[in-house]
């Protein structure tokens, strides 16, 4: 049964937080900035789950301050925000190899790289794809300065018109292809044993796991609470990693195929060396913090980042 609505000022919360959550305080200043900062309805609805005493309690796991809550938000806002760099890099990357084929094998009119000859898949889907990308370059006003100087002087070569979709639209216009160019675009990040129909759809997978926790993060969601609506398979996760990083039981049980940690080892492939350093520097720094709150390894901290395997710390390392 949802409990009624009531108006509680700073000091009533702080005592409910005490009295009903099992929550601590620091210091009633602290506390009040806290829940000033981040909501005390947030912070509870937030981490109530993962930090939740028994199934049928309310109350936190003792030790818990709203304090800690606190900062594990900010933090958790700190690691979305390095994730998205990483997810935005890597969509920068894709666009800019799948621009350059189009470029390249149809030229820079949009009548050539927009002509439905050229795309593999023939049906409605293809049809709604370009008739989105030739709304964008002839009639949609939210597109850059540059667009909107191009549409008035000449046609719109294929760069200004990638610069300007959404890497959902990206990922439409890249699944219409045809297999060349989906190849070219996939040998740019990474040569499996073999590049077939199986591999090609796996990079799509990934594409989309990518796209699903951009949107996730980008509206604020947990990153323990996002799924990809797409499923890694083993077999592609073996082509780039062994049993040291994720054990085909721990994969059975469900790690690493829609989570966080899977999101982890899509980066792994995806992201190019020149950033992987500074991601890797800054995703240590944050989860050694993490675990300075909560040991990481212990299965509350586990859940807050989406129920990730034990010995991320160690895992990571071989990721990135």
């Amino acid at each position: 049964m949802v409990e009624p609505a009531n108006f509680l000022d700073w000091d009533s919360q702080l005592k409910k937080l005490q009295e009903h959550y099992n929550i601590s305080i620091q210091g009633i200043e602290t506390a009040v900035r806290t829940i000033k900062k981040y909501s005390y309805y947030h912070l509870i609805e937030k981490y109530q789950d993962s930090l939740r005493k028994a199934s049928d309690s309310d109350s936190f796991i003792d030790g818990i301050s709203i304090e800690t809550l606190g900062v594990i938000q900010m933090l958790e806002n700190r690691l979305a925000s390095e994730i998205l760099q990483a997810i935005i890099s890597i969509e920068k990357n894709l666009k800019s190899v799948f621009q350059y084929e189009l470029a390249n094998q149809f030229g820079l009119l949009e009548e050539e790289y927009l002509n439905p000859i050229h795309y593999s898949k023939k049906g409605q889907l293809t049809k709604q794809v370009l008739h989105t990308l030739r709304h964008k370059n002839q009639h949609s006003k939210n597109v850059s300065k540059t667009l909107l100087t191009y549409r008035r002087t000449g046609d719109i070569p294929p760069w200004i018109l990638v610069e300007n979709i959404s890497f959902g639209q990206f990922n439409c216009w890249l699944q219409i292809c045809s297999t060349d160019i989906k190849q070219a675009v996939m040998k740019d990040f990474f040569l499996p044993s073999s590049i077939n129909r199986e591999t090609l759809t796996a990079f799509q997978n990934t594409i989309n796991y990518l796209i699903d926790f951009r949107n996730g993060l980008a509206h604020g969601e947990s990153i323990g609470q996002i799924r990809s609506k797409t499923s890694l398979k083993l077999a592609y996760i073996r082509s780039f990693y062994s049993e040291t990083i994720l054990s085909d039981e721990e994969f059975n049980r469900g790690y690493g195929q829609q989570d966080f940690f899977g999101l982890l080892l899509v980066i792994g492939t995806l992201l190019k060396q020149s950033e992987r350093q500074i991601f890797k520097d800054q995703l240590v720094n944050l989860l050694n913090i993490f675990d300075s709150l909560l040991p990481i390894n212990e299965e509350p901290m586990r859940r807050i980042l989406g129920q990730i395997p034990i010995n991320i710390m160690e895992r990571f390392e071989k990721i990135i």
